[in-house]
């Protein structure tokens, strides 16, 4: 079964269920005996904040998901669904639990990517790459210029991660 499946078949949402009211009586003075009640959970929450989307696609990197069809369907539905972020962010926490920490880095993660998309750290020739170089946003690597943003814990610079790597 592919991960997809997986993701639909476990993520599925329980039925709704809802009570119809009774109709109210002729008289005036009696009121309906029997109000209208629903029930459904509440899958929508606030915004999917950057630093859970990083640990969602740093659990599907754990766990070798590389299709970035999957990836990106799987993030859009963490986006508008709170029983898949929470699986997801879950799944993650375990596996930080058990020791698999992916060391690779995105670029958003990165100090050195302006607004514009530009990496600085090219710009300024610490990497190989032209002045104007603008990374794929969503895939882990390892670079040596590299710089943790404000909510990375480790705050150790790429040279420093990956020291094999200078040249």
């Amino acid at each position: 079964m592919t991960l997809h499946a997986l993701i639909n078949n476990r993520c599925s949402l329980p039925a709704t269920t809802m009570t119809p009211a009774t109709p109210k009586s002729m008289s005036a003075s009696s009121v309906a005996k029997v109000a209208t009640v629903t029930v459904a959970p509440n899958t929508e929450s606030s915004t999917l904040l950057l630093s859970e989307e990083m640990k969602i696609r740093e659990c599907l990197s754990n766990i070798e998901e590389t299709d970035l069809s999957v990836i990106k369907e799987i993030v859009s539905k963490c986006h508008s669904d709170l029983i898949t972020r929470s699986y997801y962010l879950g799944l993650s926490e375990s596996h930080r639990q058990n020791g698999i920490v992916e060391q690779r880095r995105s670029c958003t993660q990165c100090t050195n990517l302006m607004p514009t998309g530009v990496c600085l750290a090219a710009r300024r020739g610490e990497i190989k790459a032209g002045s104007t170089y603008r990374p794929v946003l969503d895939i882990l690597r390892r670079c040596t210029g590299y710089m943790p943003n404000y909510d990375d814990h480790d705050r150790r610079t790429g040279n420093e991660r990956w020291p094999s790597m200078k040249a």
